[in-house]
C-alpha cells in the first residue's frame, strides 16, 4: 500500500514516527507530509520516504494558528488533498490530533481510509501547557497559545473526530482505557507502544562504582524541559541533601531550549545547586546514550496529571535496556511498569524529600541498583521491545491491504 504519513510538527527528527517509518518500509511504501521549518528543502528523499514539507514561514504561523484557535485549517486540508491526489495515496496515517479532522475530510472525499495515530491525551496537554507558571518568560507563541487556544474545543473536538477514524493507535495501555470511555469500539484501538529497540540493548554486568568511595554518583534526565517534566523538583530534591553524605552526586539534566531552559539554570541557581547540577541543552541522540551509559540512576520525573496518567515516554525503556535502575514519578503507566518489573523506585510527583530518599537508597546500595538495573534490561528483552509491538502496527495494515484489494 501507498501509506501517505501527516505530522503537523517537524520531521526528522521524531523517535516515534521514525520508528513507525521503519517497520512498515518493509512491507509498504511510505510518503511523508509535514510542515516545512526554516532552511529545510521542500522535497526530500528520506530513508528511501519521499517527505514533502508545505507552508512558508508566514504561511506556517497563519495555519498553525488558525488550527489551534479554530481546529481547523483552510491550507492545511487543501496541502493534504493535493498531496493524495498528485501520490495516489491508499490510506492516510495521521499522527496526533490536530490534522486528524482535515484528513477525514479528505478521506471521506476521496474514499480512503484514515488512521489516527494518537501519541498523548492532546487536549489535557494543552491545558497544562496553559496553566504551567513554571518555565519561565513566555515566547511569542506560547502567548499566542495561551490567549487564543480553547481547551474546551479540542477536547469537543476529539470526542466528535477520533471516532470517524478508521482505526486508532495509542502509545500505551492507559490511553486505551480513555479511548474506550469516548465510546470507541475495542477491536477499532490498536496497541504500539513507545517501546525501544531491542539492538538497544547492553547487557553489561560491570559493578557500579561504590557510593560511599567518592567516586561520581552520575544521575541523568533526558527530555524535554517543560514544566510537566518537574525538573524544578529534582533540583529541589538535590538541595535538600547534605555535601558531605553524598559527596559524589552529580545530575544531569539535558534536553532544554529557549526560556525553558534558562528558567530551570535560573533554579538551579537560586537552589545553590550549580556544583551538582548540570543543565545541557538538546544533543544528538549518540550523545545522550553516552550520558545513559556513564549514569548510575536514570530519571522520569514527570508531573501526575490526567495527561502523563495516559501516556509513556521512550526513555524509560531506553534507560531499561541500557540496564540503568530508574526512579519514576507516580504517574500511572510509569508506576506500573516499574513496580511490574522491579527495575526502580517510584515516588509521589512533585514530592522533593521523596525523592531524595530514593537517590540515597540507590547511591548507598549498589547491589540493588545491579538488581534492578538488570530486571530492566530483561523486561525489555521479553516483553517491552519495539519488535513486539511493532506487529500489531504491521498487522492493522495488512489487515487494511486486504480490505484495499
Amino acid at each position: 500500500m501507498r501509506i501517505g504519513m501527516v505530522l503537523a510538527t517537524r520531521f526528522p527528527p521524531d523517535i516515534r514516527v521514525e520508528k513507525e517509518v521503519s517497520a512498515l518500509q518493509t512491507e509498504h511504501q511510505l510518503f511523508m507530509l509535514c510542515p516545512r521549518r526554516n532552511s529545510q528543502a521542500s522535497q526530500e528523499v528520506w530513508q528511501d520516504i519521499h517527505v514533502q514539507r508545505v507552508f512558508s514561514t508566514p504561511m506556517r504561523w497563519w495555519t498553525n494558528w488558525q488550527l489551534m484557535a479554530t481546529c481547523s485549517s483552510g491550507g492545511w486540508k487543501r496541502a493534504i488533498y493535493t498531496y493524495v491526489k498528485e501520490n495516489q495515496i491508499d490510506v492516510l496515517h495521521v499522527h496526533d490530533l490536530p490534522l486528524l479532522g482535515e484528513a477525514i475530510d479528505v478521506g471521506y472525499q476521496l474514499n480512503i481510509p484514515v488512521i489516527a495515530d494518537l501519541h498523548e491525551n492532546y487536549p489535557q496537554l494543552l491545558a497544562e501547557v496553559q496553566n504551567s507558571r513554571r518555565s519561565g518568560a513566555l515566547s511569542a507563541a506560547q502567548i499566542v497559545q495561551r490567549y487564543s487556544v480553547s481547551v474546551d474545543r479540542w477536547r469537543r473536538y476529539e470526542a466528535q473526530i477520533v471516532p470517524q477514524a478508521t482505526s486508532v493507535i495509542v502509545v500505551i495501555e492507559e490511553a486505551r482505557e480513555r479511548l474506550l470511555q469516548l465510546g470507541i469500539a475495542p477491536e477499532r484501538i490498536h496497541l504500539v507502544a513507545n517501546y525501544t529497540h531491542l539492538t538497544d540493548i547492553v547487557d553489561s554486568h560491570e559493578t557500579q562504582p561504590e557510593s560511599a568511595s567518592g567516586e561520581l554518583f552520575n544521575v541523568v534526565y533526558a527530555g524535554g524541559f517543560a514544566a510537566t517534566r518537574d525538573l524544578h523538583t529534582v533540583v529541589d530534591a538535590v538541595a535538600l541533601i547534605e555535601h558531605t553524605k553524598m559527596p559524589g552526586l552529580r545530575v544531569l539534566l539535558m534536553g532544554g531550549s529557549g526560556t525553558e531552559l534558562e528558567a530551570l539554570n535560573n533554579h538551579v541557581a537560586q537552589r545553590h545547586a550549580q556544583d551538582r547540577v548540570v543543565v545541557l541543552d538538546w544533543r544528538p541522540m549518540k550523545e545522550v546514550w553516552e550520558q545513559i551509559e556513564s549514569s548510575q540512576v536514570c530519571l522520569v520525573p514527570h508531573v501526575k496529571s490526567p495527561h502523563t496518567d495516559t501516556t509513556i515516554p521512550h526513555k524509560l525503556f531506553q534507560y531499561m535496556a541500557r540496564q540503568r535502575p530508574v526512579i519514576v514519578s507516580n504517574c500511572d503507566p510509569l508506576e506500573r511498569i516499574v513496580r511490574e518489573t522491579h527495575c526502580g523506585l517510584v515516588y509521589p510527583s512533585g514530592d522533593a524529600p521523596a525523592l531524595a530518599k530514593c537517590l540515597e537508597q540507590l547511591y548507598f546500595d549498589p547491589e540493588l541498583r545491579l538488581r534492578m538495573g538488570e530486571a530492566g534490561r530483561l523486561a525489555v528483552q521479553q516483553k517491552y521491545n519495539w519488535e513486539k509491538t511493532a506487529y500489531t502496527l504491521l498487522q492493522l495494515y495488512r489487515q487494511l491491504a486486504m480490505v484495499h484489494n
